[in-house]
């Protein structure tokens, strides 16, 4: 009996010795070896969890892409942010945060907000981060194009979406609702009759363009296709709703033609016109963010909000803020010829009939009423005399993106 339990206690003192030179495994294997923080760029690595950000970082710095030079601290550490108090590191050393810990979720206007801000990039330089215009007040002006898409997003509870919709690969899924026609009746220049006709709802839904969410991907100006989410506008300019003709009896040809007053088939065009064959070539090519920009950023008319600064990406415009009466292009002296001079009267009192500032018309159906003419072919199927001797013409103008028209 005394030999099995020195042999017992042989075995368990063997054991300890055995454990005692076993190195002990942990599922917290590294956990004691901490990161320094007490720099501004410290060294955890955030790409280790966030490996598709990373890659959509890459995909931007490829492109040239704005934030391409910018650190995961540069946004998710700025000290100016809404945040007042988050992890934050300086010469002092590193502080604990408050509302945020390690990363914050910044708002594009934390740094795109008022006259813009300057950014520490993953350089150590000083760049500057220019403001989104108009999107910074409160209300947001009506000029603004997508104030309502702004302000949707931010109901929903992230104004960053609308943001991205435009500046990054982000998806976009949504609908927006605007009227399917416009009738009219003018009588002596005057409207008689002024209805917008039912509703058209236009669905857009663009899909990423990586497996990546997207929303690192942050696009150079010259890569924002306005078509991503207009295209009832891409069809309208390629139809001729969206870029008018003007069509005119000339002295030196015998038959309607597809010229206007400078020779040029038509106003704001997107085609090239081969004197060879007399054909009209569309060049689709040409509908981008230059095109558009020529009417919805102009910075040559001093009454719009883009010559003043005042507007970010697109300003919502009309025929009348370059046509209107006093402006650069107000078409009061090409409208009429001889013995028609009172017509260029009657012209411009309906453009003055039509001026929202008045409050007479919303400028969303500017553009519906000079189609009524300014629509291809329109004038070679009507009487002169219904319009030009002060008579009566009825109109109906269909919306984007078919922009038929009818005038009896």
């Amino acid at each position: 009996m005394r030999s099995w339990s020195i042999a017992l206690i042989l075995i368990v003192i063997s054991a300890g010795m055995l454990l005692s030179n076993v190195d002990v495994v942990s599922i917290f294997k590294g956990s004691h070896y901490v990161t320094d923080v007490s720099r501004s760029d410290n060294d955890v690595n955030c790409t280790a969890c966030h490996k598709s950000v990373a890659k959509e970082m890459e995909i931007t710095r490829t492109l040239g892409g704005p934030h391409s030079d910018l650190s995961c601290e540069s946004c998710h550490r700025f000290n100016n942010s809404t945040v007042t108090q988050f992890a934050v590191a300086n010469e002092s050393g590193a502080f604990p945060g408050k509302e945020a810990h390690a990363a914050y979720v910044p708002r594009c206007l934390d740094c795109h907000g008022g006259n813009g801000v300057l950014i520490t990039n993953r350089f150590g330089q000083t760049v500057y981060a220019p403001p989104a215009r108009a999107f910074n007040q409160t209300p947001i002006p009506n000029y603004t194009a997508h104030k309502q898409l702004f302000e949707y997003c931010k109901q929903l509870g992230d104004e960053n979406l609308a943001c991205l919709a435009c500046h990054s690969n982000y998806s976009v899924n949504l609908s927006f609702k605007y009227h399917y026609s416009l009738s009219y009746v003018l009588s002596n220049w005057n409207f008689t009759s002024f209805t917008p006709n039912g509703i058209r709802v236009y669905s857009v839904n663009v899909s990423k363009q990586s497996k990546f969410s997207g929303k690192h991907v942050f696009l150079p100006l010259n890569k924002i296709n306005c078509s991503k989410c207009h295209e009832n506008i891409y069809l309208g300019l390629i139809n001729g709703i969206h870029a008018p003709i003007y069509w005119y009896l000339s002295w030196k040809k015998s038959n309607w033609t597809a010229y206007n007053l400078w020779d040029d088939r038509r106003y704001h065009g997107i085609g090239i016109y081969d004197s060879s064959t007399g054909d009209y070539i569309i060049n689709t090519s040409w509908i981008n963010n230059t095109y558009c920009a020529q009417c919805h950023y102009n910075l040559n008319v001093n009454s719009t909000a883009a010559y003043n600064g005042l507007v970010h990406c697109a300003e919502k415009v009309s025929c009348l803020t370059c046509h209107g009466t006093g402006k650069p292009y107000d078409p009061y002296d090409v409208i009429g010829t001889g013995n028609q001079s009172s017509n260029k009267i009657g012209h411009r009192q309906l453009l003055n009939e039509l001026n929202e500032v008045n409050n007479n018309y919303p400028r969303m159906y500017h553009a519906d009423v000079c189609m009524g003419c300014h629509k291809a072919s329109i004038h070679a199927t009507v009487s002169c005399g219904w319009c030009h001797n002060k008579g009566s013409v009825s109109v109906d103008v269909y919306s984007e993106p078919d922009g038929r028209v009818y005038v009896w």
